[in-house]
């Protein structure tokens, strides 16, 4: 116990003697990581590019739960947002959940069948306090999500680091372009960010 007030003392101290010395305070939003409007190309996938022609309408059928073991895992989140709307290539609702300080991981429920998809290339997604601004300027209430996604097109974006679990990519920040393909999430393209 002693040992853990020391360092908290030690770590205030330095802290302090930092300001004193005539170090500027770091602005409040250092720990972001920044993605600008400018980092994206401008024959960047748009969602019209890979429009869905049908889209599910109805209550659907309950998640699949009780045979998918990772599914298990995360029955009440997935429980919690099943109802509702088709959100994603016509016939999913995707469910995200937080996975930590910074992080999300997704699932798809595919609404006509109660299949349930957990993406194998996207474990997670970190640096998720990633700012989509404009150079020079913060303006939080244009900030875009961290997914993007309708219900007429197969192409979701994310914009942060992808943590497939094999290869974490925390240092490639940037944002991702995603197509569904039958029974996968498939990369097409990674734009990365020009900031840190």
């Amino acid at each position: 116990m002693k040992k853990l007030i020391v360092l908290c003392l030690i770590f205030i101290s330095h802290i302090v003697a930092s300001q004193a010395i005539g170090g500027e305070e770091e602005p409040e939003d250092v720990w972001y990581s920044r993605i600008y409007k400018s980092d994206i190309p401008t024959d960047a996938p748009i969602f019209e590019q890979y429009a869905v022609q049908n889209i599910f309408r109805g209550n659907g059928v309950r998640a699949n739960i009780k045979h998918n073991p990772q599914a298990k895992l995360f029955k009440t989140v997935i429980q919690n947002q099943e109802e509702g709307d088709v959100n994603f290539a016509g016939v999913f609702r995707i469910i995200e959940w937080g996975c930590g300080a910074g992080c999300i991981s997704v699932a798809l429920l595919n609404k006509k069948t109660g299949e349930l998809y957990f993406p194998k290339n996207i474990k997670f997604i970190t640096n998720v306090a990633a700012i989509f601004e404009d150079e020079g300027s913060v303006n939080y209430e244009a900030n875009s999500p961290v997914l993007d996604y309708r219900a007429d097109s197969t192409l979701l974006i994310i914009k942060g680091s992808i943590d497939d679990g094999n290869h974490p990519l925390s240092t490639q920040l940037g944002v991702s372009y995603f197509l569904w393909d039958t029974h996968r999430l498939k990369l097409i393209r990674f734009v990365r960010s020009s900031h840190k």
